[in-house]
Parts: C-alpha cells; structure tokens; sequence
C-alpha cells in the first residue's frame, strides 16, 4: 500500500509537470491563430468524431468542406474515404470519446460554433496534457505498489519519460494523435490489474475488460499490451484464468460482455454511416507479416525507435534487476518485445508517417518504464546514471524542437542529415532556413 505521503509527493509533482505543460502550450499557442495547427491529418480524423456529432449530425464528414481552417481542409482527403453507400471515417471512434468532455466543456465558450472553434482546439492540448499526468500519477502508484521503490525513483522516472521521449511532443504539439490517450488507458488497464493481482475482486477484471475495449477502439492494434501481463503477474495471470473459468464464470462472462460492448461503438458508427457493420477503412493500407521492417523501425536514421529515443536504450540496462524478481523474465521480456516489434514493424507504412521517432510504440513504453525505473533504484553509479539522464532529456529537447521546426525531417532523415543538424541549437536560435543546411 502507498502511503499519504508518498501520494502527495505523486500528485505534485505530477501537478508540477502538467502546470510547466500548460505553460509550453500558452506559448506555444500564444499567436493569433496558432491554434488552428493544433490538428493537423490524423487528428483531424480522430478529433472529427465529436463534430459530427454534437454539431452536425453527419456520419458521412460532408460538413468537413465547410470548414475554413487550412489543416482542416488540408486533411480531408485522407481522412474521409468514400464507399459505395458514403463516406466514413478512416480513424477509430476511441480517442474522441476521451476527448469528449473537454470538448464539450469548451464548447460553451467557442465562437464561431462549427465544432473547430479556438477554445474547442485549445482543450484538445488541454485533454492530452492531463491525460499524461494522470497516466504518470497512475503509473507512479503502480510502481511502488509492485515493486516498492523509493519516492526519489519513481519522480525521477516520472520527469524522465516525461522529458525524454516523444511523450512531450506528442502532448504539446500534436495532441489530437492517439497515442497520448492509449498511453492514459494502458496506465488505467496495468491499475485494474494490479488491484485484481493484490485483493483477488473481480470487479477489477471487469474494469480492466472496459479498459481494454477502450484501448482497442482507439487503436486496434494496441491489443498487443496484454503480451505485458505474463511478463508483471506471470502467476496470477494463471490463477485468475483458472478462476474465471470455473469458480467466476460470471465474471469473465460480464467482462467478455463489456469488452464487446465497447468495441460495438465502433460497429455502431459504421452502421450509422453506411448502413454496414465493419468495413476494413486502410484500404490499400494493411500488415505485411512477409516483409517486416525490424531493423529498420527499431535502428535506422530515419524512424529508429533507438536513435531518436535513446532514454529507451537506458531502460533496457534495468531488465537485470526486474530478472532477479523473477525468473525467466529476460526470455518472457524479449519474446513480449519481439512480438510486439514484429508486428508494428510489419504494417505497410512501416515508418507510420510524419512523426517524431517511432510513435507507434508509445502505447508499449511501460516495457520500458519498469526496467528504467529498477535501474535507478539500484544503480551502483547514481551520479553517472543521472548525468546520462540529463544529457538524454536535453538531447530529447533539442530534438523536439528540431522536429518541431522541421531541422529534422518528418520522413526522410538518413545518416548525413542526422549528423549534420545533431546538437544545431545554433540554427534553432538564428533560426537558419532548412533549404540551406541541407543544399
């Protein structure tokens, strides 16, 4: 159990980082119409959702060309794909039903009410920024419940993911993506069963079978997190499948029931705008389990999940510590990671677009976060660790800002232009125009 003093140390630091977020978004955001890049392509289709239908009662996005927001437009081709009975939505429904409420809170102040008004846009950075911290709280909670680490561990891991990886990014500058949100329900799913695996209540199967619908519906493929339950209950996780399928039927009947239940959202929409059940939206976009990109999604220059976040690598060094509470964990732990490498790597668009490293796997950072976190409570060279995490944290920001500024390019980095903008605050401050660093 944590203590009440442990919680508050938590919750104020948690509160710290979210406050210092806002303020990157004020300033960030500052300019007259600054907020109208808020979302730009995928989010434009994951944001689109709560539009339809709190303002327009349009399934099929005709209302989308209404719109005068140049990223709005700009994203209408990609995100509305036309079909024999109407357009529907490329994205999944499970982002925007997280984004609802601020949504909805900011729609009383938003003018004008076309469902892309400023302060509808602006509780977009709002929402992912809160969703982050609360994911951070709950994943600090976790952490010393299962592993009982020291509160000076558990911020330091808090700040140094918070940081150090394309988390920041993603909840300051692209906020309207998925992945803030998935992060958020995966924090929510591990809690649920961690109080399952401590007080043996299957009302917390039955939250974490919501949870997990959730997390489908936002993105299906984040199904692969429970590859991680073997791997942090290997024991319980027989035990409770024993139970449910004997002493808990019940149980493991409303959960099957709840799961479906969240994923018929889903269907539902389809139904609404096409009449359909299920129509496969990727199209001509889908897994090649023939050709997987491994190597390249986890080491090359232009998306390497290791070369643009290196905090990662760090985590990895902290297996040794998790393997001696359990044995066999090193095995469990590659397979877990392979698989999950395996199939990300193998979508068709393996690089997953514009986007700041490899953000695709954000939803599965808690494979890192444990480790990282057993690292620095064990560590036997604190202050060389800590050095190595400060440089990784600045490295992450001038990065960040790099992407940001389009210094490092949203597809096509290779090792010359890695190395030729690499640790180029200069160009950030002289603010030298691209076209000139790499003519």
């Amino acid at each position: 159990m944590q203590t009440p003093s442990l919680k508050k140390s938590l919750f104020w630091t948690v509160l710290s980082l979210f406050v210092l977020h806002l303020c990157v978004i004020g300033n960030t955001q500052s300019g007259r119409d600054n907020y109208k890049d808020i979302l730009e392509v995928d989010a434009v289709g994951y944001y689109s959702f709560l539009p339809a239908f709190f303002e327009y009662n349009d399934p099929n996005f005709t209302f989308l060309d209404k719109i005068e927001n140049p990223f709005i437009s700009g994203a209408t081709s990609l995100v509305r794909v036309p079909t024999e009975r109407g357009n529907i939505d490329r994205y999944f429904i499970g982002t925007s039903i997280l984004m609802a409420p601020f949504y909805l809170a900011a729609t009383c102040f938003s003018d004008p009410q076309d469902g892309y008004g400023k302060y509808q846009l602006l509780s977009i950075s709002i929402a992912a920024s809160f969703y982050l911290y609360a994911a951070f709280f709950l994943i600090g909670l976790f952490l010393k419940n299962q592993f009982h680490l020291h509160q000076k561990t558990l911020i330091i891991t808090i700040i140094s993911f918070a940081l150090g990886t394309n988390l920041f990014y993603y909840s300051i500058f692209e906020p309207g993506m998925s992945h803030i949100y998935s992060f958020f329900m995966v924090a929510v799913f591990f809690t649920c069963w961690q109080k399952l695996a401590v007080t043996q209540k299957y009302i917390y199967f039955l939250f974490a079978a919501l949870a997990l619908g959730l997390i489908t519906i936002i993105r299906p493929v984040n199904l692969l997190i429970v590859l991680c339950l073997p791997l942090i209950w290997p024991n319980v996780l027989v035990h409770v499948i024993q139970d449910l399928f004997s002493k808990k039927i019940p149980f493991l009947v409303s959960g099957i029931m709840l799961f479906s239940a969240t994923i018929f959202i889903q269907l539902l929409y389809y139904k609404l705008a096409i009449g359909a059940w299920f129509i496969y939206s990727y199209k001509e976009e889908g897994f090649d389990f023939t050709s997987p990109h491994i190597t390249d999604v986890l080491f090359s220059y232009r998306k390497g999940l290791f070369v643009y976040m290196p905090m990662l690598f760090v985590a990895l060094a902290g297996i040794y510590y998790w393997s001696r509470k359990q044995t066999f964990l090193y095995g469990r732990w590659l397979i877990s990671f392979a698989l999950i490498v395996f199939v990300l790597s193998s979508w068709s668009s393996w690089a997953y677009g514009g986007c700041f490293g490899n953000r695709a796997f954000i939803e599965y950072y808690m494979l890192f976060i444990i480790p990282f976190a057993l690292l620095v409570e064990h560590t036997t060279s604190p202050k060389i660790l800590y050095a190595v995490i400060a440089a990784l944290i600045l490295l992450c920001q001038i990065q960040t800002y790099q992407y940001r500024y389009a210094y490092i390019h949203w597809d096509e980095m290779n090792k010359e232009k890695y190395w030729k903008v690499f640790l180029r605050v200069d160009y950030l401050i002289n603010k030298k125009p691209v076209h000139e660093i790499y003519k």
